[in-house]
This record gives structure tokens, sequence and C-alpha cells, in this order.
């Protein structure tokens, strides 16, 4: 006797509507009003950058977000980007990674302000300051040739790959590379 196969249903699927997008206004430095220097384009993309901060200058959106909704290449983001890092109005804090998440750079109101000085003056307390410091010896740890040794993020990054879903496991990686976790404890916090 022979057993037929049976196709299931047809999945029925549902459309998920795009939110509507509640940024209202935008924290510019005011003395890039004034700026010479400034290009229209450079402008336009620091006003951007602000929309898509917090109230302390912190923000990470993708070059290829700010493209489409200028309706332009985001290679003349790019450009824009390093223009106004060079003037001082921004400052990269952390690269991004290509499809997972877009460089976390900070909006500079004031020069003589620190990070810790910024985030005080903006009353947000909910966000942690990035320790520049911490990330740069994450970045100097040397590989040792036994499997146990620390891991620089990018190596670790390499590691689980398959495993980052999301910004919170990004941050997660982040914090057990800084924590000097070796290969397998990383492997196991993500399976």
């Amino acid at each position: 006797m022979q057993k037929s196969f049976i196709l299931p249903s047809r999945p029925k699927l549902q459309y998920i509507e795009k939110r509507a997008d509640l940024r209202k206004f935008a924290i510019v430095p005011f003395r890039a009003c004034t700026d010479e220097r400034l290009s229209r384009a450079d402008l336009i993309t620091l006003i951007m950058l602000a929309g898509y901060s917090s109230p302390n200058g912190y923000g990470f959106v993708a070059l290829s977000t700010m493209a489409k909704l200028r309706g332009i290449k985001p290679q003349s983001v790019s450009r824009s980007i390093k223009r106004l890092e060079s003037k001082g109005y921004i400052q990269t804090v952390r690269k991004g990674y290509t499809n997972l998440r877009g460089a976390l750079r900070r909006i500079l109101f004031d020069e003589s302000l620190t990070e810790q000085e910024q985030v005080a003056i903006s009353n947000d307390n909910q966000v942690e300051v990035y320790d520049m410091e911490k990330h740069k010896q994450v970045k100097r740890t040397k590989q040792v040739k036994a499997d146990n040794s620390l891991m620089s993020f990018d190596d670790a990054m390499l590691v689980v790959q398959h495993s980052l879903k999301s910004d919170a496991d990004l941050l997660r990686l982040e914090r057990l590379v800084q924590a000097g976790c070796n290969r397998e404890q990383i492997l196991a916090a993500f399976s």
C-alpha cells in the first residue's frame, strides 16, 4: 500500500506596518549655524545625526539609512561625516558592522566638554558613557598561542557572528571581551 503525501495548507502572512517616524526635532550644536566652513550637505548630515542621537549626543545610524532618506549615495554621507569629524563636530566612538548596526558616534556640542560633563548636562543618565580607554585596551590585546587566550573584539565577532541577532547581542559580546573572557566562555555565552 502506497501512502500519499498531503501538502500543508498555505501559511497566512501577516504584514507588519512600518512604524511612524516619531522624530520631531534635533539638538544641533549652535556653532554649526554660523560656521562658514560647513557646506549645506555637511549641515544636513549633522542635523540627521542629531535626529538619530540621544539627548547626550550618542547615536548609531547606518550611512545607508541616512543616504536613503536624503536620496544620495552612502559614499557622499561618508565623506560628509569625515569632514564633520575633521572640523570637530562629531567623534566616531566605535566602528559599525555591515548589515548589523551603524557606527556609534558622539556629537560634540562643545569641544571643551568631556564625555561625562556632556552626559551630566543632558540629564540623560540612562545611557552609559563609552570608555574610550577601555576600548583601546581591548583592541591592543595580543592573542597568545593557547586556545584559552584573550580575544580581540574582531576575533570574537568571527567566532560568534552566526549567533548575533541584535544590538543587544553585540553589546553583550563587547562586554565579554572587555571582561577578558576566552573563546570557550564566549561560545558558551552565545549557545
